[in-house]
């Protein structure tokens, strides 16, 4: 578990200190979602956002509360494009996390900022915390009755699964770093591999070196032998379910590739 957890802190210190990190969000076009209004609309990559309405932009934080203030239905950009001021007009719809809310369907240009060795020990660590957590929220999601039953269903042949609860073979995970656009995405990927594995790994569930660890602690506290031939049910029903889901992760990466 440890060296796991070591593996994907040092990777990570290593692409935060060759590639730096994210800096603030830029009123910029960065990337428009296919389809979306502001694709419909023309905005193009690379535009600053001007005006949304009658409300001047400043910063990327002026653009949510500006799409708030107008709401769905038509509205106009104002960008500046190549040293030029251009005015589109835009048909908002409602957002789906901000109720009443316009939605425009972009993300802003990020630029990678450099970092000191000191800081990027921190930057660092908190991917690999940030990878903890994730983990954690992915088997919350998977393990719910209703993920499990979708799951059962794929042995149907129904592989239309979300891509949140969706479960990754190695097969999956290779496809993965093939389609990785950069050398640093794919040691990011590598890295949090190695933090999804340490932390299920941690789970209290025998076999895994948590059930191991947590029969260690009863041991301690209780001053008493553990039967490990009661838990031997335990592991074979934790064995089991991982066997499942790893059918299931083969599965789905064979007939329904992941496509970045």
């Amino acid at each position: 578990v440890g060296t796991n957890f070591l593996i994907a802190f040092f990777i990570f210190y290593g692409v935060v200190l060759a590639n730096g990190v994210p800096g603030e969000p830029q009123p910029v076009v960065g990337a428009v979602v296919a389809d979306s209004p502001a694709d419909a609309a023309g905005l193009q990559e690379g535009d600053i956002i001007l005006a949304v309405g009658p409300n001047e932009i400043g910063t990327w934080e002026d653009i949510p509360e500006a799409l708030a203030a107008v709401g769905p239905g038509p509205a106009t950009i104002t960008v500046e494009r190549e040293s030029q001021v251009v005015t589109l007009e835009v048909d908002l719809v409602e957002s789906e996390s901000i109720p009443g809310a316009g939605f425009l369907g972009m993300a802003p240009l990020v630029e990678l900022v450099e970092v000191s060795p000191v800081n990027a020990v921190g930057f660092s660590g908190r991917l690999v915390w940030t990878g903890i957590e994730d983990t954690f929220s992915a088997l919350y999601q998977m393990f719910r009755p209703s993920s499990l039953a979708q799951y059962v269903g794929v042995l149907g042949g129904d592989t239309d699964i979300p891509t949140e609860i969706r479960p990754v073979s190695p097969i999956g995970i290779v496809a993965i770093g093939n389609q990785a656009e950069t050398v640093a995405y794919f040691f990011g990927v590598l890295a949090f591999v190695n933090v999804i594995l340490a932390t299920i790994n941690l789970l209290p569930l025998f076999p895994l070196d948590g059930g191991h660890f947590a029969v260690a602690l009863y041991e301690k506290l209780t001053g008493r032998q553990a039967d490990i031939r009661r838990l031997i049910p335990v592991a074979a029903a934790v064995i089991g379910i991982f066997v499942f889901l790893g059918v299931v992760a083969i599965i789905l990466d064979i007939t329904n590739p992941i496509d970045l």
